[in-house]
């Protein structure tokens, strides 16, 4: 079976295959802002409506580890933690960073590494994590 890189489709006049996510959900744009889910999408309305919630960031970046060299020569990249909003609440002092979650994907090992390493490292941060899953929502604040 013959694979094509992207491009190579492209420049033959084929159909790229599209790519896949690290996780299913249909983008939404809005605003224009590109969100990774309905369900983000929805949360960022609640927040633009809220009077009491400024959004400081859409898809906030939190370095968690510096990229480094291997003795071997080899280049590790740094490790990122993308949040999905930076929120400042009227009755909040500190400044809250929102993760909306499914119930599947806040169960997944990488995103569990992430946030416990965010939380090691950003402890000036409130975390707000809202697991929603059809019409059950749950909000942990940490």
């Amino acid at each position: 079976m013959l694979r094509l890189r992207r491009s190579g489709a492209k420049r033959l006049g084929l159909s790229p295959a599209k790519k896949k996510g690290r996780t299913p959900g249909t983008k939404v744009e809005m605003d224009g802002h590109l969100f990774a889910s309905k369900k983000e999408a929805s949360i960022y309305l609640e927040f633009k409506a809220d009077p009491k919630v400024k959004i400081l960031g859409i898809t906030p970046l939190f370095p968690l580890l510096d990229g480094f060299t291997r003795p071997s020569g080899e280049k590790v990249r740094p490790m990122v933690y993308t949040a999905d909003f930076l929120i400042r609440h009227q009755d909040q002092a500190q400044e809250i960073v929102v993760e909306v979650k499914s119930k599947g994907t806040a169960k997944m090992v990488d995103y569990q590494l992430r946030r416990k390493l965010f939380l090691a490292k950003y402890t000036d941060y409130l975390f707000l994590e809202i697991i929603l899953e059809g019409k059950h929502r749950t909000e942990k604040l940490i």
